[in-house]
């Protein structure tokens, strides 16, 4: 959790100096427009169709109290939530979605 909410603010801070203030649309449109950070997982980009971010996973192992990287998956998309939202078709749209399992 921490992780993600320090890559938050790092993401947020980097649109906001692209977009040269803190002037909502155009912090949006500097996320929209393929900015990315490096966090601690990896790289971190914004999804334009969801605002969801895009992050390298890891599936890892932890045996003998080490941490071992087993495999790894660059920018993953949100697929799950591409599928239901779209906010380039609704900018203001603001429902939630629920994935179904």
């Amino acid at each position: 959790m921490a992780a993600s909410q320090y890559q938050t603010a790092k993401l947020w801070a980097a649109a906001a100096t692209k977009a040269g203030g803190t002037q909502r649309d155009a912090v949006i449109k500097a996320l929209e427009g393929g900015l990315a950070i490096e966090g601690p997982s990896g790289r971190i980009t914004i999804d334009p169709q969801t605002h969801h971010a895009s992050v390298d996973v890891h599936v890892m192992e932890i045996r003998d109290q080490k941490l071992q990287v087993r495999q790894s998956f660059a920018q993953r998309p949100p697929l799950d939530t591409q599928a239901k939202c779209d906010l380039r078709k609704d900018p203001d749209s603001n429902q939630q979605f629920e994935m179904d399992l």
